[in-house]
């Protein structure tokens, strides 16, 4: 087995997030709006390395944004993302909305909490907002970042 990638410094990780940044056609103001972060000046700072973006609170916002693999992440912040076991082959709910369960499948890498059955089925329940709530993967994990602190799931 190889040994993973070591982490970015924090000069090495702006220059990923730059470029990652002109792959995907956005501007820093862009990504400053889309991933919440209320000062473009900050964000500056993280590009530039001035800023360490492994201790950000919006690392996570930045990844989702910038479609971070979580291999990408674990170069950023190796604590944000765990190996986990491949989960066992269940069917999914049939009312678990496409996107939903992308995002299990996406992010359970990030989060593996994003594809339990129980929270995928509450998350469909509470985010069906009457057809105008998360539509995307992208949306579902912004949506299940946003309520995880009082998600809490039994054995």
């Amino acid at each position: 087995m190889t040994q993973p990638a070591p982490p970015l410094s924090p000069t090495e990780a702006g220059e990923f997030l730059r470029r990652k940044l002109r792959e995907r056609g956005l501007t820093q103001a862009q990504l400053a709006g889309r991933a919440g972060i209320p000062d473009p000046g900050y964000l500056s700072h993280l590009l530039k390395g001035r800023v360490n973006v492994a201790e950000s609170k919006y690392l996570r916002a930045i990844a989702d944004v910038l479609g971070l693999t979580a291999e990408e992440l674990r170069r950023l912040n190796p604590a944000l993302v765990m190996e986990v076991a491949a989960p066992s082959p269940l069917l999914p709910s049939p009312d678990i909305p496409e996107g939903l369960r992308e995002a299990g499948e996406r992010y359970a890498a990030v989060d593996p909490l994003i594809a339990h059955p129980k929270v995928q089925a509450a998350l469909a329940q509470a985010g069906n907002f009457y057809g105008r709530g998360p539509q995307t993967p992208q949306e579902w994990f912004r949506y299940f970042t946003s309520v995880r602190e009082w998600i809490e799931v039994e054995p």
